[in-house]
């Protein structure tokens, strides 16, 4: 019995395969510059490419002037903010209860939170301000019979 392979496919040939140059051997000999027609070491590749340098830059200088205005407007946009937030906080104080609240938010007694439970009465007691306490009177009828804070 003949030993040999049994497959049908055919043997590929081996292929030689380049040994690895160490890069501190090739430090040692120096950048490898192949003389062209032109002479000076320079190569063709060099003269082709060298066209794109001046877009290249150009390309830069346009995407360092668009972070620079995108920083800006961040800039603008967290002072805008911070503005916004400071203006909430200008509430005005209850000088009953020393509460504060909103003017400008819209009063609804009818929908008014819930502060806290009286646990000896067993009723509910609510924030002067969300009853909108202090906010009327200006008709003829207020205090009593007004509804302007009803």
């Amino acid at each position: 019995m003949p030993k040999g392979p049994t497959s049908s496919k055919p043997a590929r040939p081996k292929t030689h395969k380049p040994k690895a140059v160490p890069a501190a051997a090739e430090s040692e000999a120096g950048p490898s510059i192949v003389p062209t027609q032109n002479g000076g070491g320079k190569s063709a590749m060099d003269d082709i490419f060298s066209s794109f340098a001046p877009k290249r830059e150009q390309r830069d200088a346009a995407r360092q002037q668009q972070a620079a205005a995108a920083e800006e407007a961040a800039a603008a946009a967290s002072a805008a903010a911070k503005r916004a937030k400071k203006r909430k906080r200008d509430k005005v104080i209850d000088p009953v209860f020393g509460e504060e609240y909103d003017l400008d938010r819209a009063v609804d007694p009818q929908n008014a939170k819930v502060h806290r439970h009286d646990s000896s009465s067993g009723l509910r007691v609510y924030k002067a301000h969300d009853l909108g306490l202090g906010r009327g009177g200006g008709t003829p009828l207020c205090p009593f019979d007004c509804k302007c804070c009803f």
